[in-house]
Order: structure tokens, then C-alpha cells, then sequence
């Protein structure tokens, strides 16, 4: 699977920015979201790996801007399992059926959603 944007590619789960530089992690990356300052990144984690901190923030030179901090859940294993834009935020969904809004520069929660 790929997913190109001017900036970055994500090719067999390896994200490649447009300077040539390749971000490495420990699983492949799922998928990715834009922001002005960063690129918000959630890793593809196997089912029997424990390893909830699964959402990095990026700059666009290829640093690791931030790793999603460890949280208390409701399960021991809950990585999350989606990301989308909040508005000018990222939204980060865990198999506990929380929404965290994080700053994507800074990976900073700004609001916590309980959605069951």
C-alpha cells in the first residue's frame, strides 16, 4: 500500500519525505495526516504486541517531533486505531473509545472524549 502527497510518501508502511530522508519505526506506518508543521503518523501495531503508544508527530525535515504519551485505559492493550483532523487538531481514537485531541506539533492533548 502507498500514499503519496507533495510532501511524503508512505510506501510498504515506510514513511519517505520529498528530501529523501526515511523516518524509521518500529511497525509500519497506517496512515498519516498533514498539518502545516508536521506530519501526525499512526503505526500499524500487531494484535499481540503491546505497544499503546502507537501516534508520532513529525516535522517535514524528519524529526520526531513528539510520540503519543502512555495514558491510563480502560485495557491494557489499546493502541490507537485511528486519526483524524480535529479541526486544526489531530484526533486520536484508542480501542477504548476515546478521542484524545492532540497539538500535532507538539503532540500536547487538548481534550479527552469518552465516545460510548
Amino acid at each position: 500500500m502507498s500514499q503519496t502527497t507533495s510532501q511524503y510518501n508512505i510506501v510498504d508502511g515506510r514513511l519517505v519525505l520529498s528530501n529523501g530522508r526515511e523516518v524509521s519505526f518500529p511497525y509500519p506506518v497506517a496512515e498519516s495526516l498533514n498539518f502545516p508543521h508536521a506530519i501526525v503518523v499512526r503505526l500499524d501495531v500487531p494484535p499481540k504486541a503491546h505497544f499503546n503508544e502507537n501516534v508520532f508527530g513529525i516535522s517535514y525535515d524528519g524529526k520526531i517531533l513528539w510520540q503519543v504519551l502512555p495514558q491510563q485505559h480502560v485495557r491494557e492493550e489499546s493502541p490507537y486505531t485511528s486519526i483524524s483532523y480535529e479541526g486544526s487538531k489531530a484526533g486520536l481514537y484508542n480501542w477504548d473509545a476515546t478521542l484524545y485531541v492532540v497539538e500535532p506539533t507538539t503532540g500536547k492533548v487538548v481534550d479527552k472524549q469518552f465516545l460510548k
